[in-house]
């Protein structure tokens, strides 16, 4: 079950494969503008049900866990177990 989570970077933003559905995050301190996209394909999750909900908390945490210094770097969910994990050089080295 391929999913990402990513800095929302504009300059240098890899393309979303197609079928995948993106969702926006933000920093839980409204005062920081850090942004996080979320990618994952729906129908690859649709089976489980709760996992799309607990993608999205685990990712609020760990956004909110790296606040104010963000580190952003790039995840991969690797189940519900090991939630999301980073990727040490760049989303197409995770197969993504």
């Amino acid at each position: 079950m391929a999913a990402t989570l990513r800095p929302d970077n504009t300059l240098n933003t890899p393309a979303t494969p197609d079928g995948y559905r993106e969702e926006r995050l933000n920093c839980n301190d409204d005062t920081c503008g850090a942004r996080w996209v979320m990618a994952y394909h729906p129908e690859e999750h649709a089976a489980e049900e709760g996992v799309l909900d607990t993608m999205r908390e685990k990712a609020a945490e760990l956004i909110a866990s790296t606040h104010s210094a963000h580190d952003f770097k790039n995840y991969v969910w690797a189940g519900l177990t090991n939630g999301w994990v980073v990727v040490e050089k760049d989303l197409t080295a995770a197969g993504l």
